[in-house]
């Protein structure tokens, strides 16, 4: 299935915390959830983002998105983060 990835933004919530509870339940911790909408909004879209997130979207053979069963066409998604090491002097992508 053709894919393509792009920033989630703020209209992005929903499907990225239904995203992120499936992910809860297939690792086998469902209740270790504690995001809201609104914890996900100011740390990931607010004036200085702690993370940022990537989206993978189900995409056509033409290029255009498939709905999914979680609302929309997102099927998956990553998160990163940069740490800084004053020893190192260059930012470091976090794994």
């Amino acid at each position: 299935m053709p894919y393509r990835l792009r920033s989630a933004s703020s209209s992005d919530l929903q499907n990225l915390l239904s995203l992120i509870h499936l992910k809860s339940a297939f690792d086998g911790c469902p209740s270790a959830v504690t995001a809201t909408a609104e914890k996900l909004n100011q740390t990931l879209f607010g004036l200085q983002p702690m993370a940022y997130v990537l989206l993978a979207e189900a995409t056509s053979q033409t290029g255009s998105e498939i709905g999914s069963e979680i609302g929309g066409s997102s099927v998956g998604y990553a998160s990163y983060h940069f740490t800084y090491s004053t020893f190192l002097a260059p930012q470091i992508l976090a794994k």
